[in-house]
């Protein structure tokens, strides 16, 4: 009877179908950040720049399926490089940017290619990030800041 009881609580448990679960590990984060960053014409590791993860305040990131990392330079907010987890591409909700520079295509494809994703359009990510539109940045800057 014993087994009986100690299983009733896993019998009773609803059965999960195909759910895949995606992940970007903090380490691929960082870099894929700092790609962008320095694409701007910034250095992450120079004294007054700086990343840093963002979430809320119940240390969830800002917006579902993304994860979240600031850019600061001179104590000012210049970016928040939100990595769309399952296809890897990166934008700002606060200017509505989706930077699709050649290295950060590059971080998109190998993402997608590891995790069997498919690309979605700038529109699906403009409203999964709260923007009306998205604008597309293709050309990185050319000068350091």
């Amino acid at each position: 009877m014993l087994p009986l009881i100690a299983l009733t609580p896993f019998l009773l448990m609803p059965q999960v179908g195909d759910v895949r679960l995606y992940s970007l590990p903090t380490s691929e984060e960082v870099m894929a950040a700092t790609m962008a960053a320095r694409d701007e014409g910034y250095q992450p590791n120079t004294p007054g720049t700086f990343l840093d993860e963002m979430r809320n305040s119940n240390g969830q990131p800002l917006h579902a399926g993304y994860k979240t990392i600031v850019l600061y330079s001179d104590g000012q907010v210049v970016h928040s490089y939100s990595i769309r987890i399952q296809t890897g591409d990166i934008a700002d909700a606060h200017t509505c940017q989706l930077f699709a520079y050649p290295n950060l295509l590059k971080f998109r494809e190998e993402q997608m290619t590891s995790l069997g994703t498919t690309s979605v359009s700038p529109s699906q990510i403009a409203s999964e990030l709260g923007c009306d539109h998205m604008d597309v940045v293709k050309t990185p800057a050319k000068h350091l800041r």
